[in-house]
């Protein structure tokens, strides 16, 4: 997971700001990632295994029955989710990135 995200971030922070600026030099478009390649970026594949073990260990968790915020499960599945959503964003970027 932290390796698709990192790649994401690091091209979006290498090309786009040239793009936007109209400098882009023409090496830059074989740093760009294969549009399938993107695509399984933006699907975190590691997400549904992340989860089992999330899942597996949470057992040990206290269960917090009075506030749903202090569920030290609900806060871990809120933050893959938004891995989740991060990498479909950036993936979105990326793509925008390649078809110019």
């Amino acid at each position: 997971i932290r390796s698709d995200v990192s790649e994401s971030v690091q091209m979006i922070a290498e090309i786009l700001p040239e793009m936007l600026a109209n400098t882009r030099d023409p090496k830059s478009r074989a740093q760009m990632r294969k549009p399938d390649e993107v695509r399984a970026a933006m699907c975190l594949e590691g997400a549904d295994e992340l989860y089992k073990e999330l899942s597996a260990a949470s057992r040990l968790f206290a269960v917090e029955t009075e506030e749903l915020t202090n569920d030290l499960r609900v806060r871990v599945t809120i933050v893959v989710r938004s891995l989740q959503n991060a990498a479909y964003h950036m993936g979105k970027i990326e793509e925008g990135c390649i078809k110019e």
